[in-house]
């Protein structure tokens, strides 16, 4: 009977409201809006995550218009959230309040730009690659005294802040990170402007140079990096001497060739 009661508790505590919200780093042009996806879950028995449908979601950055969105099936929820008019780097809080008072709240960063800034394409994985921090630290720092960087992974979102740890700690430019793929959707323009989660996973990279259109660099050092940056038409900055799978290819030998001639 113990063992019974104390399953039977661990099974109240798992559906107590011991939320995951799971949101990624947000990106916008100033005086506009960022497409903001997340995905909300419940502990249950045993550890394990069930998606919270049907969940109220808020999204709101200091000073801009709330907006609010419920979570699909899966979890997901979505909402065009406006942006600040001025650039810089925000936080966008998120927020859930379910009918017992179970509260969850994250902040995410948000980066907003100047829509006709330069920006760089950064493929994560070729900085880990580095051999030598100091020379993949001294051309990103070059970089980005011209343009905007934006950092892309293949790591889980609940990994993007450890990397921004690092990435701070290494001294590198500061700049969102994002994964390669994310969901599709759809702004549907009802009262206010709807955002319409898909299941299909889409490159990001295309969205992003619909907003700003000087995206038109990316740097890697992988095949499958070369290929989606060729994908969406922009000039590819290959570190190392393999020969991608792509067109529309410059050559660097490492990072320390980077800095020294440039992108």
């Amino acid at each position: 009977m113990r063992i019974l009661a104390l399953a039977l508790c661990a099974a109240m505590v798992g559906c107590g409201g011991q939320y995951v919200l799971t949101a990624p780093d947000q990106v916008a042009c100033a005086g506009g809006q960022t497409a903001t996806v997340i995905r909300l879950q419940r502990h249950q028995f045993a550890g394990m995550l069930a998606s919270s449908s049907g969940a109220a979601m808020r999204f709101q950055v200091e000073g801009c218009p709330l907006r609010g969105a419920f979570a699909d099936n899966l979890g997901y929820a979505g909402a065009a959230v406006p942006a600040p008019d001025k650039p810089g780097v925000y936080k966008m809080k998120i927020s859930h309040l379910n009918r017992d008072g179970d509260e969850i709240e994250s902040q995410v960063p948000l980066y907003v730009w100047q829509a006709d800034w330069p920006v760089v394409a950064v493929d994560l994985e070729a900085l880990d690659a580095a051999k030598k921090r100091d020379d993949s630290k001294a051309a990103l720092q070059k970089i980005a005294r011209e343009a905007n960087i934006i950092y892309f992974t293949r790591r889980q979102v609940t990994e993007h802040a450890d990397i921004h740890r690092r990435l701070t700690a290494g001294g590198y430019p500061d700049g969102p990170v994002l994964l390669w793929q994310s969901q599709r959707w759809h702004i549907v323009q009802d009262k206010y402007p709807r955002l319409v989660i898909e299941s299909k996973l889409i490159s990001q990279l295309s969205h992003l140079r619909d907003v700003f259109g000087r995206l038109s660099v990316g740097i890697t050092d992988q095949d499958d990096g070369a290929r989606a940056l060729a994908a969406v038409h922009m000039k590819i900055v290959f570190l190392g001497d393999e020969k991608p799978h792509a067109a529309n290819v410059t050559h660097r030998k490492d990072w320390a060739d980077l800095a020294a001639n440039g992108l």
